[in-house]
Protein backbone atom coordinates (compact mmCIF):
# COMPACT_ATOMS: atom_id res chain seq x y z
CA UNK A 1 0.00 0.00 0.00
CA UNK A 2 3.19 2.07 0.83
CA UNK A 3 4.61 1.50 -2.11
CA UNK A 4 1.40 2.41 -4.71
CA UNK A 5 1.46 5.85 -2.70
CA UNK A 6 4.36 6.79 -3.00
CA UNK A 7 4.40 5.90 -7.00
CA UNK A 8 1.14 8.16 -7.02
CA UNK A 9 3.28 10.87 -5.52
CA UNK A 10 5.83 10.46 -8.10
CA UNK A 11 3.36 10.24 -10.59
CA UNK A 12 1.68 13.63 -10.04
CA UNK A 13 4.61 15.41 -9.27
CA UNK A 14 5.99 14.41 -12.63
CA UNK A 15 2.89 15.60 -14.63
CA UNK A 16 3.17 18.82 -12.63
CA UNK A 17 6.96 19.65 -13.43
CA UNK A 18 6.91 18.68 -17.26
CA UNK A 19 3.53 20.82 -17.64
CA UNK A 20 5.08 23.73 -16.40
CA UNK A 21 7.95 22.85 -18.68
CA UNK A 22 5.99 23.10 -21.46
CA UNK A 23 4.00 26.10 -20.24
CA UNK A 24 7.64 27.82 -19.91
CA UNK A 25 8.76 26.71 -22.95
CA UNK A 26 5.61 28.44 -24.84
CA UNK A 27 6.34 31.93 -22.95
CA UNK A 28 9.99 31.75 -23.99
CA UNK A 29 10.05 32.24 -27.86
CA UNK A 30 13.47 33.25 -29.18
CA UNK A 31 12.70 36.05 -32.32
CA UNK A 32 14.26 35.30 -35.46
CA UNK A 33 15.51 38.95 -35.51
CA UNK A 34 17.61 37.83 -31.91
CA UNK A 35 19.01 34.88 -33.82
CA UNK A 36 20.13 37.06 -36.45
CA UNK A 37 21.74 39.55 -34.51
CA UNK A 38 23.63 37.05 -31.99
CA UNK A 39 25.03 35.78 -35.13
CA UNK A 40 26.09 38.50 -36.57
CA UNK A 41 27.95 39.80 -33.30
CA UNK A 42 29.53 35.96 -32.96
CA UNK A 43 30.91 36.78 -36.47
CA UNK A 44 32.25 40.42 -35.93
CA UNK A 45 33.88 39.32 -32.46
CA UNK A 46 35.08 36.08 -33.80
CA UNK A 47 38.11 37.45 -36.18
CA UNK A 48 39.85 39.31 -32.37
CA UNK A 49 39.56 36.69 -30.42
CA UNK A 50 40.68 33.62 -33.44
CA UNK A 51 44.67 33.60 -32.46
CA UNK A 52 43.34 33.65 -28.58
CA UNK A 53 41.42 30.97 -28.93
CA UNK A 54 43.97 28.69 -31.26
CA UNK A 55 46.31 29.81 -28.58
CA UNK A 56 44.68 28.69 -25.68
CA UNK A 57 43.27 25.66 -27.36
CA UNK A 58 46.65 24.50 -28.60
CA UNK A 59 49.54 25.66 -26.48
CA UNK A 60 48.74 22.97 -23.72
CA UNK A 61 49.12 20.25 -26.47
CA UNK A 62 52.38 21.65 -27.85
CA UNK A 63 53.25 21.70 -23.89
CA UNK A 64 52.67 18.37 -23.83
CA UNK A 65 54.34 16.94 -27.01
CA UNK A 66 57.30 18.46 -26.52
CA UNK A 67 57.38 17.25 -22.67
CA UNK A 68 60.75 16.85 -20.97
CA UNK A 69 62.67 17.33 -24.37
CA UNK A 70 62.79 21.06 -23.94
CA UNK A 71 66.53 20.84 -22.87
CA UNK A 72 68.97 19.04 -24.60
CA UNK A 73 72.39 18.41 -23.01
CA UNK A 74 75.69 17.44 -24.75
CA UNK A 75 78.70 18.64 -22.68
CA UNK A 76 77.63 17.07 -18.58
CA UNK A 77 79.04 19.21 -16.11
CA UNK A 78 81.81 16.30 -15.52
CA UNK A 79 82.56 16.35 -19.40
CA UNK A 80 83.02 20.27 -19.33
CA UNK A 81 85.06 20.29 -16.53
CA UNK A 82 87.59 17.40 -17.52
CA UNK A 83 87.94 19.42 -21.34
CA UNK A 84 88.14 22.45 -19.55
CA UNK A 85 92.00 22.55 -17.69
CA UNK A 86 92.35 25.67 -18.22
CA UNK A 87 90.05 26.87 -15.07
CA UNK A 88 91.01 26.99 -11.71
CA UNK A 89 87.53 25.71 -10.94
CA UNK A 90 88.20 25.74 -7.19
CA UNK A 91 88.70 29.35 -7.31
CA UNK A 92 85.49 30.34 -9.80
CA UNK A 93 81.87 30.29 -8.22
CA UNK A 94 78.58 30.57 -9.52
CA UNK A 95 78.82 34.40 -8.65
CA UNK A 96 81.87 34.69 -10.77
CA UNK A 97 79.83 33.51 -14.25
CA UNK A 98 76.78 35.67 -13.70
CA UNK A 99 79.37 38.55 -13.06
CA UNK A 100 81.16 37.86 -15.95
CA UNK A 101 78.17 38.07 -18.17
CA UNK A 102 78.09 41.19 -20.91
CA UNK A 103 74.98 41.43 -23.64
CA UNK A 104 75.10 42.00 -27.11
CA UNK A 105 74.49 46.05 -27.66
CA UNK A 106 76.95 48.44 -29.47
CA UNK A 107 78.50 49.35 -26.88
CA UNK A 108 80.19 45.95 -26.84
CA UNK A 109 80.99 45.69 -30.30
CA UNK A 110 84.25 45.73 -29.72
CA UNK A 111 84.40 42.98 -27.54
CA UNK A 112 82.24 41.07 -28.94
CA UNK A 113 84.83 41.25 -32.48
CA UNK A 114 85.76 37.83 -31.53
CA UNK A 115 83.24 35.84 -31.39
CA UNK A 116 80.79 34.30 -33.94
CA UNK A 117 78.16 37.30 -34.68
CA UNK A 118 75.90 34.07 -36.20
CA UNK A 119 75.69 30.13 -35.33
CA UNK A 120 73.45 27.64 -37.14
CA UNK A 121 72.82 24.41 -35.21
CA UNK A 122 70.22 21.77 -36.54
CA UNK A 123 68.94 23.59 -39.05
CA UNK A 124 68.26 26.26 -36.82
CA UNK A 125 69.72 29.95 -37.40
CA UNK A 126 70.65 31.80 -34.15
CA UNK A 127 72.59 34.96 -33.36
CA UNK A 128 74.79 36.34 -30.46
CA UNK A 129 72.82 37.09 -27.54
CA UNK A 130 75.67 37.82 -25.10
CA UNK A 131 79.04 36.27 -23.84
CA UNK A 132 81.05 35.71 -20.74
CA UNK A 133 84.28 36.43 -21.92
CA UNK A 134 86.19 35.35 -18.69
CA UNK A 135 84.97 31.91 -19.91
CA UNK A 136 84.64 31.44 -23.88
CA UNK A 137 81.44 30.81 -23.41
CA UNK A 138 78.52 32.51 -25.87
CA UNK A 139 74.83 32.38 -25.95
CA UNK A 140 72.71 32.57 -28.89
CA UNK A 141 69.39 32.80 -29.83
CA UNK A 142 66.50 32.09 -32.33
CA UNK A 143 63.78 34.17 -32.26
CA UNK A 144 62.83 33.30 -36.00
CA UNK A 145 59.58 32.05 -34.67
CA UNK A 146 59.03 33.60 -31.71
CA UNK A 147 55.74 36.08 -32.00
CA UNK A 148 52.99 34.29 -33.65
CA UNK A 149 50.09 32.14 -32.04
CA UNK A 150 52.85 28.20 -32.96
CA UNK A 151 55.61 30.07 -30.89
CA UNK A 152 59.04 28.66 -31.00
CA UNK A 153 62.12 30.14 -29.10
CA UNK A 154 65.61 28.63 -29.41
CA UNK A 155 68.48 29.32 -26.99
CA UNK A 156 72.32 27.71 -27.04
CA UNK A 157 75.66 27.76 -24.73
CA UNK A 158 78.42 27.23 -26.94
CA UNK A 159 82.01 26.66 -25.62
CA UNK A 160 84.29 28.97 -28.05
CA UNK A 161 87.51 27.16 -26.48
CA UNK A 162 85.81 23.66 -27.32
CA UNK A 163 84.28 24.73 -30.26
CA UNK A 164 80.96 22.78 -28.99
CA UNK A 165 77.53 23.32 -28.10
CA UNK A 166 77.23 23.16 -24.45
CA UNK A 167 73.43 23.02 -24.06
CA UNK A 168 70.45 23.48 -26.42
CA UNK A 169 66.57 24.86 -25.14
CA UNK A 170 62.97 25.11 -26.77
CA UNK A 171 60.34 27.09 -25.55
CA UNK A 172 56.89 26.74 -26.75
CA UNK A 173 54.49 29.34 -26.85
CA UNK A 174 51.11 31.07 -28.37
CA UNK A 175 51.01 34.79 -28.43
CA UNK A 176 47.89 36.27 -29.89
CA UNK A 177 47.42 39.85 -30.70
CA UNK A 178 45.32 41.91 -27.39
CA UNK A 179 43.20 43.62 -28.89
CA UNK A 180 42.24 44.87 -24.88
CA UNK A 181 45.00 47.49 -25.64
CA UNK A 182 43.39 48.42 -29.57
CA UNK A 183 46.14 45.79 -30.66
CA UNK A 184 48.85 47.03 -30.22
CA UNK A 185 50.64 44.41 -27.65
CA UNK A 186 50.48 40.68 -27.78
CA UNK A 187 49.63 38.21 -24.31
CA UNK A 188 50.97 34.95 -24.45
CA UNK A 189 49.67 31.42 -23.30
CA UNK A 190 52.76 29.68 -21.99
CA UNK A 191 54.10 26.43 -21.09
CA UNK A 192 54.81 25.69 -16.62
CA UNK A 193 58.41 25.85 -17.22
CA UNK A 194 60.50 27.95 -18.97
CA UNK A 195 63.50 25.75 -20.58
CA UNK A 196 65.59 28.41 -21.55
CA UNK A 197 65.59 29.13 -17.32
CA UNK A 198 66.50 25.40 -16.75
CA UNK A 199 68.93 25.53 -18.97
CA UNK A 200 70.65 28.51 -17.16
CA UNK A 201 70.49 27.21 -13.89
CA UNK A 202 71.62 24.03 -15.12
CA UNK A 203 74.91 26.15 -16.53
CA UNK A 204 75.11 27.88 -13.66
CA UNK A 205 75.45 24.58 -11.82
CA UNK A 206 78.73 23.55 -13.67
CA UNK A 207 80.49 26.80 -11.71
CA UNK A 208 79.37 25.59 -8.43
Amino acid sequence: MTIILISKNLTKKYKYLTATNNKWRRKVKVSPRCIIILTISTLCILPFCFEWIIAEITTPIRCAMLGDKGVEIYLSKEQWRASRSDLDFSKISSSDFENNWIGSSEYHDLKMKNYKKNFKFKGQNYELWGIYPKFSITVYVNKTEAYDVFSKIYWLYYDNKLNSVVANSKDVRGYYRNYANMGLDHSSIKCNRDNDISMTIMVRNYFK
